[in-house]
């Protein structure tokens, strides 16, 4: 009898164990963490042994086929092991996708809008009457449903986790979203890598499949020279790019005219009215992982982030931020960690300024200040000079960096506290 090691024990996991129960395998489930009350019940239900809290490797390492859940990296100690025995790797998708029969798979990955799409697609289909069921990221494990149920379609959301376990498994309708950059601490910090990855979802399909995607998307820096980084030297030798904005002014009379009033233009913004932060975040956070890994700029002082924002993120909730964000404050050189330097600014004064908050000010009444307080770093003692000088003499250390309900002056002060050079003995 085949023998079938499932890694992790999440929704992944025992849909395919009891998948692989039901198709006559000898199956093992392993988790090095613990695993749900309401997955045990299930798997207890199939009589599906399982393991938590670690792995057995004498009993993985004799499966002929490992499962392996996404969330696992390829990093991770056993999965180097199982590799280095020349076991074959897989993931739920692959599994499951085996045993489809006549039934056809929706597959909708993407960088961004894959759930929403993904449970809009179910939604239709279900309210015309049609066969389909949920799976992949979201609803039900795509093995378990498979395995309990009888559907005519399944729409699958699919990570690019989930496609790198893929190699036969064919999306008769693959639907790609976008591409950014997104997850590339788990792809070598090359975004070609992460684009390499979300194109699988086309592999294996033929003439008689589709291929969804938008031709008018492209991801590129807009920096200067479409570069990634571009040294502040770069930037002042060259001649600064200049709009001009029109805005209404009120005369001594009361009539109103309109002023033109010239701005740096470093770059063109295109949020279309969002504030895609954790997005911008994800995207420094990988770019200054790569910088701080160098050699040759393993002595360097270490990146400052600013982030200027003038609302609350639209991509992510606050847990999602506070993760991006320690991320980025957790990279660094010998010299120390980034500093992520987070400013608030607003053309309003209905709510007090919050700006290099002391640790009393750690809890300011308005929600999204206290945010930005715990997505900051602590700034290092040898700007306290600088930061007492801006506050005033009574301000007491630590400091934060970060304001909120920025005025000009204020934006400016941090901008030069936090670039300011530091004699350091």
């Amino acid at each position: 009898m085949k023998r079938i090691a499932v890694l992790g024990g999440g929704i992944s996991g025992y849909g395919s164990a009891i998948l692989a129960k039901k198709k006559g395998f000898d199956v093992f489930l392993s988790d090095m963490g613990k695993i749900a009350d309401r997955y045990k019940a299930k798997l207890d239900e199939w009589q599906v042994p399982y393991e938590e809290g670690g792995h057995t490797e004498e009993r993985i390492l004799a499966a002929h086929e490992v499962i392996k859940s996404p969330g696992i990296p390829e990093t991770a100690p056993m999965v180097r092991k199982i590799r280095a025995a020349g076991i074959p790797v897989i993931s739920e998708m692959e599994f499951a996708g085996r045993y489809l029969g006549r039934s056809k798979c929706i597959c909708i990955t993407g960088s961004n809008g894959k759930t929403t799409t993904t449970s809009l697609v179910y939604k239709i289909m279900r309210d015309a009457g049609m066969n389909a069921a949920l799976g992949g990221n979201i609803g039900e494990s795509f093995a378990y449903s498979v395995a309990t149920g009888d559907y005519d379609w399944y729409v699958l959301e699919l990570s690019s986790f989930q496609l790198d376990g893929m190699f036969r498994f064919r999306a008769h309708i693959g639907v790609l979203m976008n591409i950014t950059p997104d997850h590339l601490d788990r792809y070598g910090h090359c975004f070609q890598n992460y684009v390499d990855s979300k194109m699988r979802i086309t592999q294996n399909q033929n003439s008689r499949d589709y291929f969804v995607y938008s031709g008018d998307d492209e991801v590129r820096s807009l920096l200067p020279g479409g570069e990634d980084l571009v040294p502040v030297s770069a930037l002042a030798a060259q001649e600064m790019p200049v709009h001009t904005e029109v805005i209404e002014h009120r005369l001594p009379d009361g009539s109103i005219a309109l002023r033109e009033i010239p701005a740096p233009a470093w770059i063109k913004p295109l949020s279309a009215g969002q504030t895609p932060m954790c997005e911008a975040l994800r995207r420094v956070r990988d770019i200054a992982a790569g910088w701080t890994s160098r050699t040759a700029n393993a002595e360097s002082f270490p990146p400052v982030v600013f982030n200027i924002t003038d609302g609350e993120a639209t991509d992510c909730d606050n847990e999602e931020l506070r993760t991006v964000c320690d991320q980025i404050k957790a990279l660094g050189t010998v010299d120390g960690n980034v500093l992520l330097i987070n400013i608030h600014i607003a053309a309003g004064d209905t709510e007090r300024p919050v700006f290099f908050p002391e640790a009393h000010e750690a809890r300011y009444t308005n929600r999204y200040a206290s945010l930005l307080y715990d997505c900051s770093s602590e700034m290092p003692a040898v700007f306290n000079e600088a930061i007492r000088e801006a506050k005033g003499p009574g301000a007491i250390p630590p400091f934060r960096g970060m304001s909120y309900n920025a005025s000009a002056a204020q934006l400016v002060a941090m901008l030069n506290i936090g670039s300011i050079s530091v004699k350091t003995e």
